[in-house]
């Protein structure tokens, strides 16, 4: 910048489009992985374009074919995938006609890359884990009367972040993990009064709740009724 630059003095450009299309397609292929070794050929892909020094209409025209792998690649992800592509770029796209040098266009794109990186990798774990709720929820239904079961019991077991774990539970299953839990507690003490003769204090207790107030209080905010009225009542 701020200088002239002799026609005799600029190297003929090498555009090697073969060597190009390597480089984008482990760009492309690692950010579909959410592998970070995205980062490392992005950067070498804008070694290639400096190296090459390629006009500034050629640098677009690989840019463009960057974004047209992409559009290939994310056709065959689920929509979500799809969407967060768009999300991301869709904006960026018009922004990449008003840079001035190749740090400028450089910068313009990694800022891009990086947010979606960012977002292909929450959306991978999210899946990953969607595919344990029905496992946490089977345990659950078979483990409801263990007195230590609890979020973060059930986050250290699946090595699930509690906070997100618990967003799952909301997301995935439409109630917290509290209330299904209560729930199934409840709905067994309730077969256990009507099926058996056993106390109730018994009855709480194999059921999960070491405190019998606690199951006096939960027993009645689910059921509108205490405990010993609703085995009154059957």
């Amino acid at each position: 910048m701020n200088r002239i630059i002799p026609c005799g003095e600029v190297p003929n450009s090498t555009n090697d489009v073969y060597e190009f299309l390597k480089t984008i397609s482990l760009l492309v292929q690692a950010m579909r992985l959410s592998d970070d070794v995205w980062e490392k050929h992005f950067d070498r892909l804008f070694e290639q374009i400096r190296e090459s020094m390629l006009s500034r209409q050629e640098i677009m025209n690989t840019v463009q074919l960057l974004f047209q792998h992409y559009n290939r690649e994310f056709a065959e992800l689920p929509r979500e995938y799809q969407e967060q592509w768009a999300a991301v770029f869709t904006p960026l796209l018009p922004r990449l006609e008003g840079w001035e040098t190749l740090d400028d266009l450089r910068m313009l794109c990694w800022e891009g890359f990086r947010e979606l990186a960012e977002q292909m990798q929450t959306l991978h774990c999210s899946r990953k884990h969607r595919s344990h709720i029905l496992e946490i929820r089977k345990y659950i239904e078979q483990n409801y009367n263990n007195p230590e079961l609890s979020l973060n019991y059930l986050s250290d077991l699946f090595d699930i972040n509690p906070k997100y774990l618990s967003k799952l539970f909301k997301d995935e299953i439409g109630e917290k993990f509290v209330d299904l839990l209560i729930s199934h507690r409840i709905e067994k003490a309730k077969q256990l009064m009507l099926e058996t003769d056993k106390a109730i204090q018994e009855i709480s207790e194999e059921v999960g709740y070491t405190n019998y107030n606690s199951f006096n209080r939960a027993f009645k905010n689910v059921v509108g009724v205490a405990p010993s009225d609703y085995r009154k009542a059957i």
